[in-house]
């Protein structure tokens, strides 16, 4: 994933309280949450289609209220919604076609909700009958300059760029 850097993060950063290991905490906002859901979406859109590829199944992404809907075959952990709630309340009927497409390849709808996503959205799903199974917690950490790369031994990073 891309740093996570904003406009003045320098200067906030430095009148940020320290914590006792002297870094600064990370708080998350709704614009740093809807950037982070907007790049887990282009993953798992990304992830779903290459799975997709490599196996030869058949599966779907489908754009729901400025998240998606993927399946990408049986078992994959790809099989989700993510992103829902930046862009606005989803569609009734919006909803109802991305649980059709589950449905028809067998599979439960499982939706990762963020919990600076629109506050609705929790309501409405629980209306259509989806109930919360779990928690997931993101953590972070601010990116300053100064920071030493670790390597492990024999690991290599490389860039690699799509044809």
């Amino acid at each position: 994933m891309d740093p996570v850097r904003a406009a003045g993060t320098r200067e906030v950063l430095a009148r940020a309280p320290r914590t006792s290991a002297g870094r600064a905490p990370l708080f998350c906002d709704t614009a740093l949450a809807r950037r982070i859901e907007r790049v887990e979406a282009q993953l798992i859109t990304r992830c779903s289609e290459a799975a997709r590829r490599r196996a030869g199944t058949a599966g779907f992404v489908i754009p729901v209220a400025g998240g998606v809907a993927s399946f990408a075959g049986e078992g994959s952990p790809y099989n989700k919604v993510a992103g829902l709630g930046f862009g606005g309340m989803p569609d009734p009927a919006a909803l109802d076609d991305m649980e059709k497409a589950f449905a028809a390849h067998g599979s439960a709808v499982q939706v990762e909700l963020a919990e600076l996503a629109e506050p609705a959205i929790a309501a409405l799903l629980a209306g259509r009958g989806y109930r919360l199974e779990s928690f997931e917690n993101v953590l972070g950490r601010t990116l300053a300059a100064g920071l030493e790369r670790v390597m492990p031994p024999g690991i290599e990073v490389r860039l690699v760029r799509q044809p």
